[in-house]
This record gives C-alpha cells, sequence and structure tokens, in this order.
C-alpha cells in the first residue's frame, strides 16, 4: 500500500508498520494544546441502548479493515508520523460533558481516535492528524454495521471484511499536487466575535435539528444547494449582529470593524477521482465587507452562489495544496529538525490560520446506510474541531428527514446561534435545539 513503510529495531527485530503525515496533518502537532485539540465528532444516535460487547466485537472488526487508523502519534527527527499499533477491545469510553476536548489523550498516550459511548449514542471521536470528516465517516458507517450485525444474528445487513484497497493511505495532495501550479492568494484578517473564551476544558456545544426535505424544497426554490443555502443565513446573523456591535460602540477597536469570511470545506475525493481515507480538502472562503453597507438575503443568496460555483473548479481547488506540495518535496525542508519545525508551524498557523476567518461552516453531506440499517438509526450529529480564534465553527450532516446543524463553541454567548435559528424559523423551518449546558445570562 502506497504511504505504508515498515520499521526495524536496532537488533533487526520488525517493530511495526508506520505511515507519514499528510500535509494537511502536519500543522496538528505543533500547534496542539487544550484549545487546539485538532478533534472532530461524528455521533449516530441509534433507536436503542447501545449494547457494550457487540460494539467491541465491531471495533474490533472494523479496526482489521482499517488498520491505518489502529495508530499512535510518533516523534521523529524531522516529522512526527504514525505507528500501527494493536487494538484493545476494551478502548471503548463512557461519554462526558465537553466533546472534543481530550488533549490529554493525544499529548500522553498519542492516540487519535476514540470511541465514547452514552446511552442511545455512539460517538467517533478523531483528530486532524488522523483524517478529515470524509475519512471518519466512512470508519463510523462501518462500525455501525459490524455492530448491528453482532448485535442481532441473522440481520439482514452486509459486512465488509475486505482488505484495505490501494489508494487508501495516499497522500493525495502530493498525488495531485503541481509544481507550476500558482499559490492563492492569502486573504487579511477578518472579524471575530468579541468575548471570553471558555475556561479550559470547555466546549459547548448547541445543535438544531430540521427536516432536510422541508431545507431542500426551499433551496430548490432559491436555486441553490443547501450548503449555499445554509452559508448565506449565517452571514446574515453574522452581518446583523456586527450592525448591532457597530451601532452600540461609537469608538469601536478597528479589529471589529473587519470583514466577515467563512471557511467552506471542499471534499476533493470525489474532485480528483481519490480513494484516501486521509485528510484530503480544501476550503472556499466567501467574504462580505459590512462596511460598505448591509447586504439583503437575496443579495447574499445570490453572492454566496456565483462565488462558491465559481471556486469550486478543479483548477482553483489545486491551487490551494499546490504550494504545501511543493513545499514538502524540497529537501531543504525536510531537513529541518522537528523542533524548529514546530515552532514555524506554530507561529504560521497562528499568524495565517484561524486569524483569516470569522467562523466556518462544514457540510457532511447524508450520512447513509442500507435501509434496513437506518431503521435503526435515529439522527447523526457533526461537531467540529474547537479553534480558540474564531471561538465558534458550524458543522452539518443529515440522515434519513433530519438536518443536523451544530455550532461547537468556546464562548458563553449565544448571539450569532439565535441569531441563525431565528432566521431559519422565519424561512418556514420547524428547529428543535438541544445543548450541553444551561445557558446562564445570555
Amino acid at each position: 500500500m502506497k504511504g505504508k513503510r515498515s520499521r526495524t529495531r536496532g537488533n533487526g527485530s520488525q517493530r511495526g508498520t508506520w505511515y507519514p503525515l499528510d500535509h494537511s496533518a502536519k500543522i496538528w502537532p505543533a500547534v496542539l494544546s487544550q484549545r487546539y485539540t485538532s478533534l472532530f465528532r461524528l455521533s449516530v444516535v441509534l433507536k436503542h441502548r447501545v449494547e457494550y460487547e457487540p460494539l467491541r466485537t465491531a471495533l474490533m472488526q472494523t479496526m482489521q479493515r482499517y488498520p491505518y487508523f489502529s495508530v499512535q502519534l510518533h516523534r521523529g527527527v524531522f516529522w512526527y508520523y504514525l505507528e500501527e499499533k494493536s487494538v484493545d477491545p476494551r478502548e471503548i469510553h463512557p461519554d462526558f460533558q465537553w466533546p472534543c476536548m481530550d488533549f490529554r489523550a493525544i499529548k500522553t498516550h498519542r492516540v487519535l481516535l476514540k470511541i465514547y459511548v452514552y446511552q442511545r449514542r455512539i460517538s467517533l471521536e478523531m483528530s486532524h492528524a488522523l483524517s478529515d470528516g470524509g475519512g471518519a465517516m466512512e470508519f463510523l458507517k462501518h462500525l455501525i454495521r459490524e455492530y448491528l450485525l453482532a448485535r442481532t444474528p441473522g440481520f439482514s445487513g452486509e459486512a465488509d471484511h475486505s482488505d484495505p484497497e490501494p489508494g487508501e493511505w495516499v497522500d493525495s495532495y502530493l498525488e495531485h499536487g503541481m509544481k507550476s501550479v500558482p499559490n492563492s492568494p492569502l486573504p487579511p484578517r477578518a472579524f471575530h466575535v468579541p468575548f471570553a473564551l471558555l475556561p479550559r476544558g470547555e466546549y459547548r456545544i448547541v445543535s438544531g435539528y430540521v427536516s432536510l426535505e422541508s431545507v431542500r424544497s426551499r433551496c430548490s426554490q432559491l436555486g441553490v444547494s443547501v450548503t449555499e443555502y445554509l452559508t448565506s443565513l449565517l452571514f446574515y446573523a453574522l452581518q446583523d449582529y456586527w450592525f448591532a456591535l457597530q451601532d452600540a460602540n461609537h469608538r469601536i477597536p478597528a479589529r471589529y470593524s473587519r470583514p466577515l469570511r467563512i471557511l467552506v470545506p471542499v471534499n476533493l475525493r470525489p474532485i480528483f477521482n481519490s480513494r484516501t481515507m486521509r485528510n484530503f480538502f480544501v476550503y472556499v472562503d466567501p467574504e462580505i465587507d459590512p462596511r460598505l453597507g448591509r447586504y439583503s438575503f437575496e443579495e447574499l443568496i445570490r453572492f454566496v452562489h456565483h462565488y462558491m460555483r465559481g471556486q469550486k473548479h478543479r483548477q482553483n481547488l489545486r491551487r490551494q495544496f499546490a504550494r504545501h506540495a511543493r513545499t514538502e518535496r524540497k529537501i531543504s525542508v525536510r531537513l529541518i529538525p522537528l523542533l524548529l519545525k514546530n515552532i514555524v508551524l506554530s507561529l504560521s498557523y497562528r499568524r495565517l490560520g484561524d486569524s483569516r476567518f470569522t467562523t466556518s461552516l462544514s457540510n457532511m453531506g447524508s450520512f447513509s446506510l442500507s435501509p434496513e440499517e437506518m431503521k435503526e438509526v435515529d439522527w447523526v450529529d457533526f461537531y467540529p474541531p474547537p479553534s480558540p480564534v474564531m471561538k465558534q465553527a458550524v458543522s452539518v450532516i443529515s440522515s434519513g428527514d433530519t438536518l443536523s446543524i451544530s455550532f461547537g463553541k468556546m464562548i458563553n454567548e449565544t448571539v450569532i446561534e439565535r441569531r441563525f435559528f431565528r432566521l431559519l424559523r422565519r424561512e418556514g423551518h420547524d428547529v428543535r435545539i438541544s445543548s450541553n449546558y444551561s445557558r446562564s445570562g445570555s
């Protein structure tokens, strides 16, 4: 399998299979902290209480199918790398209040994937150092399928015990990067909400559940995709708060008068015909500048639609990872010791990363299994990784007729999501709200 290598101990015995990190993953070990945990979460809520023994069996089967996810993060001389480890079937954990916050699991035990259980909920938390949402969703689908088969003898689902396929662990950024493609321009700093961060270790989730059919019907009327529609609603909510902030502060600091820019990830697998289970995404970044005047919702819909359609061309998307692919091929970069790389990467990310975006909106699309398997699923959730700079991010996933929209927040205030969900209701959608905390004073 390409990208897969073996290590030997000093006595010549086999130490284990190891994998270099893909280019998107390499930033995360350098910036890892209690606030930058790199963790995101996918959860499946079943129609019955989860049974541990079938789930342990399912986890073992799933890890055998995806051995490159059964790894630990290790520090090398020049780069971090991943090394395969055997799976302990007891590695299923009771859930706790704050998702995506188990920084110690990565820092101390070098574990990049964990399974949590609470009542009817099975949750997968994964570090972006291992994969993105596309890879994680395939892993979780396999786990749920194996769990249902192990729980119910004779269940009509279909097991996949095939071997890993060539191409599942390639670094598709390097595979599709071109030396002659020009770099994408770097946008200026963006507006961020002026709220204090929560105590370390807290990550608040506010989720809204709406009918997917209702949203699709409205999108059809407007001639836009679900992602374009939700991005426009988010812009409208952010803009509304931006103007409220200006009205309340006649001498507002310059950093609160910056443009609004939303990071929208794009899954590159279908565009470049890749089967990789590693990270393989870039983003488009629609922007509005409220200093030029207030946008109507109709104007936002038209702008976001045309901008995103124009930016999602294969040729334009390739620009974003061309520079990284070229950089990684340079011998001078490869030979810089890891300690110095970590310093440079950490400083670069804080200067050039999340500071350029007001927030993000990531739409995973549909979580689908066979009709028989989907009868056991109530709904699915997707929580974004925490960002202490953007302070809040939005993630979206659907299953059946349920569209789940989650705000992951490192702040107490609820001004943006309240505006967003009010807009959804004003658009004619029924919204059910849930959160992992009790709100106070906001």
